[in-house]
């Protein structure tokens, strides 16, 4: 992760208030391509990494959604298939749907980790505890951001988010093993 014109003291201070973790799909999740077949269909290719984020960051004790400015039955099946129960789509105003999300989980805005790649993730990363860029985002949305992750959008970016975000809290060895005794119950 790069820190963008941040202290690392203040990193620190952004961190440890984080509570939930908040990402665009498109960018992000996927490497922002859209794959149309000749009858419409819709494919998106998803890192699989990202899902194993989603549950380590839970095992942390921070929830995840997903908000995203499109539709589309691709992302609604990911969110279900990694638990996420937070999945807003068709959302241009993303500010007024993270206010919303924030009164319906009681949670504050300082308190919510958001990622996007795109201009429209902007204001909401300016809302934001903690602002946080893809590596192949936008200038102007990196410049927005508190930290920038090394990998690009669509190549476990959400992962190295929690990973970073956990690690510097202190959760994430007991994180790592709530997650890998839940896996030996199974």
């Amino acid at each position: 992760m790069h820190l963008n014109n941040i202290s690392p003291s203040t990193i620190i201070e952004k961190i440890k208030n984080i509570r939930f973790l908040l990402s665009d799909v498109d960018g992000v999740l996927t490497d922002g391509s859209l794959y149309v077949g000749s009858d419409g269909t819709e494919y998106k290719k998803f890192h699989v990494e990202d899902h194993a984020g989603v549950a380590l960051c839970r095992f942390g004790g921070i929830d995840v959604g997903l908000l995203s400015a499109r539709f589309s039955e691709s992302t609604s099946i990911r969110a279900k298939e990694m638990n996420i129960n937070i999945c807003i789509q068709g959302a241009l105003n993303k500010v007024r749907k993270l206010k919303q999300i924030c009164r319906d989980n009681n949670i504050k805005e300082d308190e919510v980790a958001y990622v996007g790649d795109g201009l429209i993730d902007i204001p909401v990363m300016d809302c934001v505890g903690l602002a946080i860029s893809v590596n192949n985002a936008d200038e102007q949305v990196k410049s927005s951001a508190d930290i920038v992750t090394e990998k690009e959008g669509g190549q476990g970016a959400l992962k190295e988010i929690v990973n970073f975000i956990l690690k510097k809290q202190g959760k994430y060895d007991s994180a790592l093993k709530a997650m890998r005794e839940k896996v030996y119950e199974s």
